[in-house]
C-alpha cells in the first residue's frame, strides 16, 4: 500500500485468516526513503513474497524487492532492500508467481532520446527467482513487444509453468487507417529450465476497435481464461479464449459478449471464482458515483457465458479493490473508500455468488 500523506512511502501489511476475521500485522515500509507508486505483491504458500513498485508516477524507476515471512510470527516479515529494475517507469507493473519460487515481473520500456521523445518501446519480462531469505536473483530479461507503446498491463498464471498477459497497443500517429487495432492484445509465456519462452503470435480481440480502456484476465478452467475489458467508455465485455497446451495458440470459444453498461475506473477479475469444477467468472466494476458492485457469469464446459448476474456486495464507491479466493471457497477483498481508508471483507459462497450461478 502506498501512503498518500507523508511522502507516498509505501508499506507492507501482512493479514492471516482465521474464521471470520482477518487479523492484521504491522505496518512494514518498503523504505524509509523512496516514494512507492504502482505498489504490486505475488506471495508463495512458503511464505516467500516478491514486492514492486516505482519511486516516481511519471519518470519513475521501478524497483524489486524480495521477502519472507517470519518464522516465529507469520504477521511480520524480513525484507530484502530495493533492487532496481527499469527506468522512464510511468505504467504500474504486474507480478505473476509461479512454481518454484518463480516470478515474472512484467512492464512497459521506454528507450528516450535526449529531448524526451520515445525511440523505442518495449514490453519486458524479468524473470526473478526468490531465494532464501527473501533476496532476488534475476535469471533473465527478456522483451515480449517491441513497436507500439503499451499501457494498462493485466496477466494470469495458465499453470504453474505459464502465464497470459493482456495490454493495450497504443496506436501511433503514423497508423495508416483502417489498421487492425491492437488494443486488446494478449500473449502467452512460459518457462523452460530457466528461461522463458514467449510465444511470437499473440491475440487481437476487436481488431476493427479503439478506445479500449480498464481490462483484467483470470482462469476459468484449465488452458480457458476470460478477457474482461471497457469497450469505448460505453460497455464492459468478455471474451473466453482458450490457449492450446501444444502450439499455445489462442482461439476465441465465445465473445466478445457485453455483459455490463457504461464506464468504469478499474476491472478487477477472481480466478477459478466458483472452483475448477464450476467454470465461471467474477469481475468487480465501479461505475461513476455508484457503489462497486460485480458481475457474475457462469461458463458453460465449452466455453460459452451462460448467464450474467450482478452481485451488490459494497454500499459505497470505491478508489481501488483487490480479490482473492480462499481454499474454502470464501472470498478476501481488501479495498480503499474514496477518503482513502483502508478496510477488508470476507464473502461466503454465497454472498458472492460465484458458485451457484
Amino acid at each position: 500500500l502506498r501512503e498518500a500523506s507523508g511522502g507516498h512511502l509505501g508499506a507492507l501489511v501482512l493479514g492471516q485468516v482465521s474464521g471470520t476475521e482477518v487479523h492484521w500485522g504491522s505496518r512494514m515500509l518498503l523504505s524509509p526513503d523512496l516514494a512507492t507508486f504502482g505498489p504490486a505483491v505475488a506471495g508463495f504458500p512458503s511464505g516467500k513474497l516478491v514486492v514492486g513498485f516505482r519511486d516516481r508516477d511519471v519518470d519513475g524507476v521501478a524497483y524489486l524487492m524480495g521477502a519472507h515471512s517470519d518464522t516465529t510470527n507469520p504477521l511480520e516479515a524480513i525484507l530484502s532492500g530495493p533492487k532496481p529494475l527499469a527506468r522512464q517507469q510511468a505504467q504500474r507493473m504486474v507480478l505473476v508467481a509461479l512454481a518454484s519460487s518463480r516470478v515474472v515481473c512484467l512492464y512497459a520500456e521506454n528507450v528516450m532520446d535526449e529531448a524526451g521523445a520515445v525511440q523505442e518501446a518495449f514490453g519486458s519480462a524479468a524473470f526473478v527467482e526468490v531465494l532464501s531469505g527473501g533476496s532476488l536473483h534475476v535469471l533473465g530479461t527478456y522483451r515480449f513487444s517491441r513497436g507500439p507503446l503499451l499501457s494498462r498491463l493485466s496477466a494470469v498464471a495458465l499453470s504453474p509453468t505459464s502465464l497470459v498477459v493482456a495490454f493495450r497497443a497504443l496506436p501511433t500517429k503514423k497508423a495508416k487507417r483502417g489498421q487492425p487495432s491492437r488494443e486488446l492484445s494478449a500473449q502467452w509465456i512460459g518457462v523452460a529450465d530457466d528461461e522463458l519462452m514467449i510465444d511470437p503470435h499473440p491475440i487481437a480481440l476487436e481488431p476493427e476497435h479503439g478506445q479500449m480502456w480498464a481490462r483484467d484476465v483470470s482462469l476459468v478452467a484449465q488452458d480457458t481464461f476470460a478477457y474482461t475489458y471497457e469497450a469505448g467508455g460505453q460497455a464492459m465485455k468478455m471474451a473466453i479464449v482458450r490457449v492450446d497446451p501444444q502450439t499455445h495458440q489462442m482461439s476465441i470459444l465465445d465473445g466478445p459478449r457485453r455483459f455490463a453498461t457504461g464506464s468504469t475506473a478499474y476491472l478487477h477479475s477472481v480466478s477459478l471464482p466458483g472452483g475448477p469444477a464450476a467454470p465461471s467468472t467474477f469481475t468487480i466494476l465501479q461505475r461513476p458515483e455508484e457503489s462497486a458492485t460485480a458481475e457474475v457469469c457462469r461458463v458453460s464446459p465449452e466455453g460459452r457465458v451462460a448467464h450474467c448476474r450482478s452481485v451488490a456486495w459494497s454500499d459505497q464507491p470505491l478508489r481501488a479493490v483487490s480479490a482473492g479466493r480462499l481454499s474454502d471457497g470464501r472470498f478476501a477483498l481488501a479495498f480503499a473508500d474514496t477518503s482513502g481508508n483502508l478496510l477488508y471483507q470476507l464473502l461466503s459462497g454465497q454472498e458472492h455468488g460465484a458458485m451457484i450461478v
